[in-house]
């Protein structure tokens, strides 16, 4: 595996995309630099701007990402939540991202982490996309960072582990400042681990839903058997999930935590009552009871891994 991302990266270092990464980083600075100076913004020793009010720390990020209404339109693409393609196109929906991130600070001090995303998913591979993360402190005054979906980290090597970006090369500078020329950054491939869950969800749920079909049309106890690990494994991810939205803050979360409550608590229903029973022959046919229980599993677990797969296009 380490091989492979090895290859990966050479050969996106050796291809024209990084040398538009570096263009890119290079831009960036630049509208940080004149945005600085045109939203009268302060910057203290440590690279932390300081902007009092949040309104104002809004069009100051606006300036910074490119992406006030007079940006140009004539780009085709779209934005993709923390993702930004380049300049952003739809001014309004940066906007509403911007207060929320903004909102969610405690602090009025935040320093800016510039980040380009190359895809490499087959359907657009090494497609650049544009970002930021923002490092600022808590009213405990301990550093926490905040991307672009308002998703919190207690440090920058825990977001390089937990972000939700889809498969591809994250390219970054740790090092904070205010200008220059961006020679060196650091890559990394993201979301493989991401991209493993996601198979791994559609091969259980289907897992599930032929097993539900098998025991309607015949009462064997294999496919008790093949519900029920599915049953485990999608309880599992339930919990998995419901504590990794622990990282959000400030953003309503309350319908991701619902479908993810539901799929547990489905999952254990299914597992105690039908699926390890009748595996183990303690019950001998499926009641109306069990069967509606079985299909309601099976509609929550689709909904859930819907959801999944729509987050992995929305971040």
């Amino acid at each position: 595996m380490n091989e492979l991302l090895r290859a990966t990266i050479e050969e996106f270092v050796s291809s024209p995309a990084f040398g538009l990464v570096r263009c890119r980083l290079n831009r960036f600075y630049d509208r940080l630099r004149v945005a600085t100076q045109k939203c009268s913004v302060t910057v203290d020793d440590n690279s932390y701007y300081v902007v009092p009010y949040k309104d104002r720390a809004v069009h100051f990020l606006m300036e910074v990402l490119d992406a006030t209404p007079t940006a140009s339109t004539n780009d085709s693409s779209t934005e993709r939540g923390m993702l930004l393609p380049g300049r952003s196109t739809i001014a309004g929906k940066t906007a509403i991202l911007l207060e929320k991130v903004v909102n969610a600070m405690d602090s009025s001090r935040f320093a800016i982490i510039p980040l380009v995303f190359v895809s490499l998913e087959l359907s657009q591979k090494h497609r650049i996309y544009e970002s930021v993360l923002f490092k600022t402190m808590r009213r405990s005054g301990e550093v926490c960072y905040l991307d672009m979906n308002g998703r919190m980290y207690n440090t920058f090597d825990e977001f390089m582990r937990h972000n939700m970006l889809p498969y591809g090369i994250l390219c970054y500078e740790k090092l904070l400042r205010i200008g220059g020329t961006s020679l060196r950054f650091k890559q990394k491939i993201v979301g493989v681990r991401r991209r493993l869950w996601q198979s791994a969800d559609i091969l259980l749920v289907t897992i599930y839903l032929i097993s539900c079909i098998g025991l309607l049309k015949e009462s064997i106890p294999s496919f008790g058997l093949l519900t029920a690990g599915s049953n485990m494994y999608l309880m599992t991810r339930g919990v998995q999930n419901y504590f990794d939205l622990g990282h959000f803050r400030g953003f309503s979360t309350t319908r991701k935590k619902l479908i993810n409550i539901m799929l547990i608590t489905m999952n254990v229903v299914t597992l105690s009552v039908v699926s390890v029973p009748f595996s183990f022959r303690m019950v001998e046919q499926l009641s109306e009871y069990s069967l509606a229980l079985l299909g309601g599993t099976g509609l929550v677990s689709l909904s859930w891994m819907f959801q999944q797969l729509l987050l992995s296009q929305s971040v």
